[in-house]
């Protein structure tokens, strides 16, 4: 008891929040498989039992998936007072940029499925899984139907619709994936800032699949079209701007298209994000999109 007293009120408040959120998300998974999986019921339903605190908690998910991912590495965030165990755990923690290997790499999918069951509008977490469930645990027909749940949860992000339109690319349905990063585009930026420079990035990455397509189906006016709508955004993307002249001058293509858009399925931004890259990253995107 005596110890006990010696906790701070601060701190006995939020062993009480921490306490009251782990019972609510024990009930929320307790109670979710009675919804439809993936329905707009279920999302709503989500927010009334947990409220905003299921943001939280979904983040928190989130983050554990990351650090599971980077093999307990997890995000490096100063203060401006540590006292000594805080200073003890950063000198005994794991540290470096390490990643699990790729038969380990499942171990991050219950985390990410925790996260979207807790925040069923966590449109990255689905991004994330449906990566590594395409690509390197070879399962691109698990990858499509988390991709479904995230569009049934979240009909009008753009972000599923680009998702979907990279998964069909992966798998050469190349009309379908047209369609789906058309549909992604007309719905751009939808909630999202569009002075977000990850929001951007994202119209640029649409764009640049589409414009490689029309260049694969011979029109080439509308890939310039493409083209030069990034530049207006990027214009220090000089290998685009050579590609883009090559296109007005000659009326063909300069390089495969289909050697582009592989070199940029094979990288993800929610993946491993720009914050724990090294002090100076190799820059493995193709040209066209630095």
């Amino acid at each position: 008891m005596k110890k006990l007293s010696r906790l701070t009120a601060g701190q006995r408040a939020w062993g009480l929040v921490l306490a009251l959120s782990l019972a609510a998300f024990t009930l929320a998974c307790r109670l979710v498989p009675t919804v439809e999986r993936g329905s707009v019921g279920q999302t709503e339903w989500a927010a009334q039992l947990l409220g905003e605190s299921r943001l939280a908690i979904g983040a928190a998910f989130y983050e554990q998936a990351d650090t599971v991912f980077h093999k307990g590495v997890g995000h490096f965030e100063p203060q401006a007072f540590e006292h000594g165990f805080a200073r003890l755990s950063q000198a005994i923690a794991p540290s470096g940029h390490t990643h699990l290997h790729e038969d380990s790499i499942a171990e991050i999918l219950p985390w990410l499925n925790f996260t979207v069951r807790a925040d069923p509008q966590n449109v990255m977490a689905y991004a994330v899984a449906a990566f590594w469930l395409a690509g390197t645990l070879d399962r691109p027909d698990l990858a499509w139907q988390v991709l479904e749940q995230a569009r049934r949860a979240n009909p009008r992000d753009y972000r599923v619709y680009l998702e979907l339109g990279r998964l069909a690319l992966k798998q050469e349905e190349l009309s379908r994936g047209a369609r789906l990063l058309q549909a992604g585009l007309k719905l751009w930026p939808g909630q999202q800032d569009p002075e977000d420079r990850q929001v951007q990035l994202d119209r640029a990455e649409n764009m640049m699949y589409l414009g490689l397509l029309h260049e694969r189906a011979g029109e080439f006016a509308r890939a310039q079209d493409m083209y030069r709508s990034i530049l207006e955004s990027f214009p220090e993307r000089h290998s685009l701007r050579n590609r883009l002249a090559f296109l007005e001058a000659h009326g063909r293509s300069p390089s495969a298209p289909f050697h582009l858009w592989h070199s940029m399925l094979g990288q993800h931004a929610g993946v491993c994000p720009a914050a724990h890259q090294s002090a100076a990253p190799v820059d493995a995107r193709p040209p066209e999109q630095r």
